[in-house]
């Protein structure tokens, strides 16, 4: 499967009266944004916006490139859990050989944190293993931190490559002896 055809193949949630960009189309543009170093709806636009002739050329975009408004909805309305998955179904169907670099390292997302002032913070970190060689994200897992921690979503996941040969490297957090 192509990462187009992962992008074909979400459904699209807009009225088909509000359809102007197709999805697929929208979501090429967020992805080259994001891999780009463009976070966020505005910087997302001004990035399509400096491509413009680019984009209408490559993806036959009758109107030019989508509003910043447009960008917004649409992420905000998509399935979230299933474009997870059918990235995460993507990125495993892509071949990764023996003795491929695998990273897994876990980080915390901003503007997570609650309870800051509190003993009890919590917040939402996720975990992802990443092959050096590609630079594809192959496994990533979310986690709260109150519930379970990052060394037990790194075991979670390493049943994705097992039997791989792959080399693992991880922080020494996950060298820890139980108590």
């Amino acid at each position: 499967m192509s990462l187009n055809d992962l992008f074909k193949s979400l459904p699209d949630t807009r009225r088909r009266q509000g359809q102007r960009y197709p999805l697929s189309e929208v979501l090429w543009i967020i992805f080259l944004g994001i891999s780009s170093g463009y976070v966020g709806y505005r910087s997302l636009y001004k990035f399509a916006k400096s491509n413009e002739a680019y984009f209408k050329e490559v993806l036959f975009l009758k109107y030019g490139v989508p509003s910043h408004v447009t960008i917004r909805q649409l992420l905000t309305n998509l399935d979230k859990d299933l474009v997870k998955k059918s990235f995460l179904q993507w990125t495993q169907s892509q071949e990764i050989g023996s003795l491929d670099w695998l990273s897994a390292d876990g980080k915390s997302l901003k503007s997570t944190l609650s309870d800051y002032s509190d003993s009890s913070q919590d917040f939402c970190s996720i975990v992802s293993m990443y092959v050096q060689k590609t630079g594809l994200t192959y496994a990533i897992a979310d986690f709260r931190n109150k519930k379970v921690g990052e060394a037990e979503i790194v075991r979670l996941l390493l049943p994705s490559i097992k039997d791989k040969g792959v080399i693992l490297t991880l922080d020494a957090l996950h060298t820890q002896k139980k108590q």
